[in-house]
């Protein structure tokens, strides 16, 4: 994989998040789903710790979808998954699409469980 086909990875996936963001909410298997093939790209794309946040970001995009599928997903429950889950993924995002610094990699990990966990709650809540 060269550079710049590498640099299109994230920027496609960063595309389609802040156009899902622009709603303010986080739902819709297919939508989610999408995001979810855009983030195992940037883990086919990427190298080392790059390759973890991308996988992480995929396996939770997939699971999100999974959960959604088949069924309706209310606007607050879009819009508190959105809530959830929105800082901890542009900030993934923005360092797939930035190279930030390695010491960044484990926060935002931790970010993402923080988030994941937040969500676990809240549907055990429900």
């Amino acid at each position: 994989m060269t550079p710049t086909s590498a640099g299109l990875a994230p920027r496609r996936l960063k595309e389609k998040y802040l156009q899902v963001r622009q709603s303010g909410r986080l739902g819709g298997s297919d939508s989610l789903a999408e995001l979810r093939n855009l983030a195992a790209d940037c883990f086919d794309a990427g190298a080392g710790r790059y390759r973890v946040v991308a996988f992480v970001l995929a396996c939770m995009f997939e699971k999100l979808a999974e959960d959604e599928e088949g069924r309706p997903v209310t606007i607050d429950e879009a819009q508190d998954l959105f809530a959830i889950f929105d800082q901890p993924v542009i900030r993934a995002i923005d360092f797939l699409s930035q190279n930030e610094p390695e010491s960044a990699c484990l926060d935002i990990l931790v970010s993402l469980a923080d988030a994941w966990k937040r969500d676990a709650d809240r549907a055990r809540a429900d």
